[in-house]
This record gives structure tokens, C-alpha cells and sequence, in this order.
């Protein structure tokens, strides 16, 4: 049986317009005990729960305070193994997924206790306080998670739990839902990755609702596939880009960069492959959604792999400009290849050159290689002992 509580997250904005004084704060509780190393479909529970709770993060709402707790990543059996990692204040995204990448998953599954906590730190009996759960099982340390969020309830009006379960089964299922009924909070049924990623948009727009107002995406031409990109988003001083960008983000094929700003004019800087290109947008409301895409310019594909005495062998492969037919000494960006997964880059159109190594690093082989647009050039390099 499953066992496992692995974040709670959020204050809801859009439920506390009714709270009390102060800014709208929140707690997120990310679940490190053991069953966080099981697998679904090959990939281990903790980095798929990692990279929902970083676009969380990323897509997070600046004028609600944030903490981080952490239950389970210190000690094996023990349930008051519970640690505010970063304690609720003005959210800092880069330093809590700094902290959250850093976890490995070790012990227990105290969901009644974290619930108990993340209420506390959001003073639950003084106003509305919404947190999220998200759950791969049922409570491992006390016998009902469910009697104590119908006390929280009972003693905070406005506390409301919404609740993910995480590839749970039937039992777990009936608990997690049991948690969210009895505090008036939703219920999501996540089986897989995918599942949890479209759990957590769903509830990142809802918490953020009417709260961007700025949409970045990139596409390498006008009419072409949305591309996954970096965006710096800085201050326009007089057609000149302030020293240091306010906000950073990324776009995907699948989802913009959202960001909230306030009116004014501003520079993008978005870096994808080798390009850097600078867009200037003007941001005229709070209210509105200014949206922007980025046409970087087109890229072709290298894909290589390596055999060493004929069989396939781990590599590491380093990228050259090459000009007029030399070398030039400052690389473009490397990459790691495995025996059965292969190299693969998108890198502008020109000619390039690889220097290709064993996992080992004892042996090299360079190879010069032409990229055209919207096409794959393959490379099979073969290396052998002396």
C-alpha cells in the first residue's frame, strides 16, 4: 500500500478576499518520506512531485507570502520528522526550489501532523486559510487525517484543504477525499504525471486568477511550434535594459511564461539554443493580459551517440563554432550521451564542430558537421583503444 503525503501548498487568493488584514500568506508542506523513491511509468514519484511543485513555484503569486515545510527527508521511522525550511514571507522563488531540488526522500507520512502545522503557521482561527494537499497514500503515523481536518474546520471557519491524490489507491482515495469533503475543499484524482501537472495548472489558475498580466511564449518562426525558452524581463530605461531583470520565468510547448508586472515599458531578453533576442513590450494595465512571442530564429538537430569497440558506450560531447573552416576556441554548449540514449542539441544553422569522448574521458574524436534549418543531422562516433 501506498504511503504518502507529499505536498501541501497554497493559500488561495481568490478565496481570501474576505481575510483579515495583512497580505495573504501560505505554506507548502512537500513530502520527503521513503515511498517517494517508487516509480510511475520509470520516473521516481519525488522528481515528478519536484517539477509540479517548481512550476508551481515559478507560476506563483508574488503578493501572497510563502513558507516551505518538510516532512520525512531527515530521519527513517520517525514521525515528528517535520522542518520549516523556509518560513513564510515574501516569496523567493529561486530559493525554494533551490531547497526543494535539494530533497531526498527518507521517512514517515505524518499527514494529521503537518496538517495540524500548516494551519498553525497560517493563524487558521484568525481568517481564511487555504492549503493544498497533494498525497501518493494514506497516513503512516496517526490514526485520522480526516477527524483532524473536520477539528481544523470546526475551529477555523475559513480553513479549506483542496486535495491531490497521487496515483493512491482505493483506500488512500476515500481518506485524501474524505480531507477535502470535510473541509469544503475539492478533490483531484491523479494517476499519473500527467494527471498531476494538469491537477496543478488547474489549481495554479485558480489561485492566480486575474493576477498575470503579462503572457510570454517563444516560437523559432512566425507560424511555427511553440519552443521551451528562457525569459528575463527587465525595465526599459530610455531604450536601454535596466542592469538587472525584475522577473525570470520559462515557456514550454505546453505552457507561457506568466508573470505580474506593473505598467510600464519593458525589455525581454529570451535565450533559446544560441540565440539571445531583445523584445521591447509595453505593459499598459495590471488588469489586462499583455501577450508577447518571441521569434528566435530557426535551429536544426544533432543527435549523436557513441560505440567504443563496437559497442554502444556513454559519452560526452562539446560544441565549436566553426568559421571559414577553423575551430573557434569558445564553445557553443555540450551535452552527455548514454548507451542507449543518444546526444541530442538544437543549435542554429552553420557549420560546427564536436569533440566527442568516452564517459571516461580517455578517448576524443572531432567531427565537423554542417546544421540546416528544420533538419536532423546524425552522428555516429566511433572510438577504439590504441
Amino acid at each position: 500500500m501506498l504511503k504518502r503525503f507529499f505536498f501541501i501548498l497554497m493559500l488561495l487568493p481568490a478565496i481570501l478576499a474576505d481575510a483579515g488584514a495583512g497580505n495573504p500568506k501560505a505554506v507548502i508542506i512537500f513530502d520527503a518520506s521513503g515511498s517517494m523513491r517508487g516509480k510511475i511509468d520509470g520516473v521516481p514519484k519525488i522528481k515528478i512531485a519536484k517539477d509540479a511543485l517548481k512550476k508551481v513555484v515559478k507560476r506563483w503569486n508574488p503578493k501572497v507570502e510563502l513558507g516551505l515545510t518538510v516532512y520525512g527527508h531527515r530521519r527513517k521511522g520517525d514521525c515528528s520528522d517535520i522542518e520549516t525550511i523556509v518560513p513564510i514571507g515574501k516569496l523567493n522563488k529561486e530559493q525554494i526550489i533551490k531547497k526543494v531540488m535539494a530533497i531526498s526522500p527518507k521517512g514517515k507520512t505524518p499527514i494529521s501532523r503537518a496538517l495540524k502545522r500548516a494551519a498553525n503557521e497560517l493563524n487558521y482561527t484568525e481568517g481564511n486559510s487555504t492549503v493544498i494537499l497533494i498525497s501518493d497514500g494514506k497516513e503512516t503515523c496517526d490514526p485520522d487525517p480526516c477527524g483532524t481536518a473536520k477539528e481544523l474546520k470546526k475551529l477555523g471557519i475559513g480553513f479549506v484543504a483542496h486535495v491531490i491524490g497521487f496515483n493512491v489507491n482505493k483506500a488512500a482515495d476515500r481518506q485524501l477525499r474524505c480531507i477535502a469533503n470535510a473541509t469544503g475543499g475539492q478533490y483531484f484524482n491523479a494517476k499519473n504525471a500527467d494527471a498531476l501537472k494538469s491537477a496543478m495548472k488547474a489549481i495554479v489558475a485558480k489561485v492566480n486568477k486575474l493576477e498575470y498580466n503579462i503572457q510570454i511564449t517563444a516560437s523559432e518562426t512566425k507560424e511555427g511550434a511553440k519552443i521551451e525558452a528562457l525569459h528575463q524581463i527587465y525595465k526599459d530605461l530610455g531604450g536601454k535594459r535596466a542592469d538587472k531583470y525584475e522577473h525570470l520565468c520559462e515557456s514550454s510547448k505546453e505552457e507561457p511564461c506568466l508573470e505580474h508586472v506593473a505598467p510600464g515599458k519593458y525589455i525581454i531578453v529570451t535565450i533559446y539554443s544560441q540565440y539571445k533576442v531583445q523584445t521591447p513590450v509595453t505593459v499598459k494595465s495590471e488588469k489586462s493580459l499583455t501577450k508577447v512571442n518571441v521569434i528566435t530564429g530557426q535551429t536544426g538537430t544533432v543527435k549523436i551517440s557513441v560505440s567504443k569497440n563496437g559497442k554502444p558506450v556513454g559519452g560526452f560531447h562539446i560544441f565549436y563554432k566553426n568559421i571559414n573552416g577553423k575551430t573557434q576556441n569558445s564553445t557553443v554548449t555540450s551535452c552527455g550521451s548514454t548507451a542507449e540514449k543518444a546526444c541530442i542539441e538544437h543549435l542554429p544553422e552553420g557549420n560546427y564542430t564536436v569533440v566527442s569522448s568516452d564517459s571516461n574521458l580517455d578517448i576524443s574524436k572531432k567531427t565537423d558537421f554542417e546544421i540546416k534549418a528544420g533538419k536532423v543531422t546524425e552522428i555516429k562516433v566511433s572510438l577504439k583503444n590504441n
